[in-house]
């Protein structure tokens, strides 16, 4: 790919998000590989069975897991340990992270001397300069970001600007119905977080912010802060809540099921997800999570960390603070909660933000096109 490819596929992805090839099929074979089948969420099978009505053929392969009865529809070819037999038939490999492309990228030479690589860059993975294996990555046709901050971040780390766009994970919005909370004046306010309990979750900040700060200035307010999620992190954040004698508050649950994880989220009025740098300098993309939140018409709450500034326009579509910042991050939740008059406007424009970014629909279009013209050099 030289420098007038990448700017024709960013004058397509304009295109694309302007409906212009919003009805195209393309007779494109694409196989799908990740690392673990329980990886494999609704979201990516909602986006599997859409780009495999929108293309001649689409396998799954699973590098391991359990194949649990009928994953799809519409006749999706799934593979689990065992390589699909007609490999050679596939014009496109994408792997839907750097560990899986990894280990994908032995069978290049000899199954797919003809198909192209895409790979799709996971946030926490670029972490610095030394995991990059130049041999590994000259091998790959293409690299896929959530998000400009990441692309960037990439190029920063060694990867050939040439071979790295943006792309935006899409979300299935019709999956979650979209409502807005009339909040009595007595009622209890509910705050979730639901992530992996890792250090780049952020979790604790949320924890000291709402003890240091909005306790101590609004002792009588009610509020719930519910935490999901299961991680290194586990124990120390139970004991954290133990010790700032905040039981009667925060309750953490350790990952329940999607639907119960879904009630949640549909039954609380703010999600937070203070994420952060790592010391190893890790960071997230855009996540999911905060999609589905803004979809669902949930208030959030994030930090100026990673891709998390492209989907939340501070005080528009939501709230942003600044990382490890427990006296901001405090501010905005008690400006989130004394002013619930703003928050219907808030959540249509996040609702709005959503369908015009982030539609599976639209996002999968683009990724057609951009297998298309990756096929054409």
């Amino acid at each position: 790919m030289n420098g007038r490819m990448v700017a024709f596929l960013f004058f397509l992805l304009a295109q694309v998000n302007h409906g212009v090839f919003a009805e195209t099929k393309l007779p494109i074979r694409i196989l799908i590989v990740e690392d673990k089948f329980e990886d494999f969420t609704n979201q990516m099978k909602d986006s599997a069975i859409y780009l495999a009505q929108n293309c001649i053929k689409l396998g799954l392969y699973f590098f391991s897991g359990q194949k649990r009865g009928q994953l799809l529809q519409n006749g999706l070819q799934l593979y689990v340990e065992q390589l699909p037999p007609d490999l050679k038939a596939y014009d496109i490999i994408y792997c839907l992270s750097g560990a899986a492309g990894k280990r994908f990228i032995k069978y290049k030479d000899d199954f797919l001397s003809d198909a192209k690589l895409v790979v799709r860059l996971v946030g926490p993975e670029l972490v610095n300069g030394k995991n990059i294996n130049k041999s590994l990555v000259s091998q790959i046709d293409l690299f896929l970001t959530d998000s400009d901050y990441m692309r960037y971040k990439a190029v920063m780390l060694g990867y050939d600007q040439k071979k790295v766009i943006v792309h935006y994970d899409g979300i299935n919005h019709v999956r979650f119905p979209f409502r807005i909370f009339l909040l009595q004046p007595d009622e209890v306010i509910k705050l979730v977080s639901i992530c992996p309990l890792r250090e780049i979750s952020g979790v604790k900040y949320a924890i000291k912010a709402i003890a240091s700060g909005f306790i101590k200035q609004y002792p009588d307010k009610k509020i719930q802060y519910t935490i999901i999620g299961e991680g290194s992190n586990n124990k120390r954040l139970k004991k954290m809540v133990q010790d700032l004698k905040l039981k009667h508050i925060v309750k953490i649950i350790d990952s329940m099921s999607e639907k119960f994880i879904d009630k949640v989220l549909h039954d609380s009025h703010v999600l937070i997800l203070p994420c952060i740098t790592t010391g190893k300098g890790a960071q997230e993309g855009v996540p999911d999570i905060l999609k589905i939140a803004m979809a669902k018409g949930v208030i959030v709450i994030g930090t100026r960390s990673g891709g998390i500034p492209e989907l939340i326009e501070n005080g528009t579509t939501g709230f942003l603070a600044p990382e490890r910042n427990i006296n901001r991050l405090s501010y905005v939740l008690r400006h989130v909660c004394r002013h619930v008059e703003k928050w219907p406007s808030i959540v249509l424009a996040a609702k709005e933000k959503v369908l015009d970014m982030f539609d599976y629909k639209k996002t999968n279009d683009i990724l057609l096109k951009i297998f298309s013209i990756l096929l054409k050099k």
